[in-house]
């Protein structure tokens, strides 16, 4: 399909604007908990392999000015994850984009249906021991409130294998999801929604993980020769609920919004979509 005039300037002024842009990118995966009990089995890969996909794939995109950071396991505590945050969102400019990607486990507490982020460090013992120790929504908002505009959150949190009654009311974790959106005023992917568990073990990485793996290499679906982020939110919707329903016999669905204009994270392998 032939791209309007408006569309061809829209895209010259956005290449443009790449010439001197930096990608920064922090992944945040914890698939070794200081409590054995929360052990997963993919996330800290998964961080790493996003990582590394974007160096890859946004270095195409970006002309190589890629800033991509990994922090898993031991090195995902709060104070840690904080840290290089504010330090990588402070080298910043406003013309540049910030993927922060964080994989793990996540739970929403009943009283105040907030969700949470589970760090390395945490030791459940109850809903207050998660309220002190991880990452509320409301934290996230604050993190998220130091980045550049052109900026995405992805959430691969999964409550999935040996966890101890973490999960709370499904429709407080949709509300907590939505809160978490509509408030951050950036793009927001995340794996899973209402009382959906984000499914792992999908050709070794989450699912989630893995298809965003797989829309940063062939999610070009304005055949522009761009993956920007409503071509990774539409890859995720379409791709998330049917692996996981043909692989698991279970339908796990994300949530998503992308307000304003769609920005582009990276260069496909080729154009368009392979059908």
């Amino acid at each position: 399909m032939q791209q309007s005039p408006v569309k061809v300037a829209d895209n010259a002024r956005a290449a443009a604007a790449r010439e001197e842009a930096t990608l920064h990118v922090l992944a945040v995966g914890v698939t070794e908990y200081h409590d054995a009990d929360l052990r997963l089995k993919y996330a800290a890969r998964d961080a790493e392999d996003i990582a590394e996909r974007f160096r890859q794939r946004g270095g195409a995109l970006f002309k190589q000015r890629v800033n991509a950071t990994a922090l898993t396991d031991a090195r995902a505590t709060v104070a840690n994850i904080e840290a290089t945050l504010k330090a990588m969102a402070a080298k910043a400019r406003p013309n540049d984009t910030f993927v922060l990607y964080m994989a793990g486990h996540g739970t929403v507490l009943a009283d105040s249906g907030e969700y949470h982020f589970l760090p390395h460090e945490l030791v459940y013992e109850n809903d207050q021991s998660i309220s002190r120790q991880a990452v509320s929504q409301s934290r996230l908002r604050t993190w998220m409130s130091w980045l550049p505009v052109r900026s995405l959150l992805l959430l691969d949190t999964c409550r999935a294998g040996n966890v101890v009654q973490l999960a709370s009311r499904a429709g407080e974790e949709k509300g907590a999801f939505a809160s978490l959106i509509r408030l951050s005023n950036r793009a927001v992917i995340v794996a899973s929604s209402s009382d959906k568990m984000a499914l792992e073990g999908y050709k070794d990485h989450g699912v989630f993980s893995w298809v965003v793996l797989d829309a940063l290499d062939n999610a070009d679906y304005d055949n522009n020769g761009q993956v920007d982020v409503t071509d990774i939110a539409t890859h995720v919707r379409r791709l998330v609920p049917e692996i996981t329903e043909k692989t698991f016999k279970y339908r796990q669905v994300p949530m998503q919004d992308t307000p304003g204009d769609p920005f582009a994270v990276a260069q496909p392998v080729r154009r368009g979509v392979k059908k």
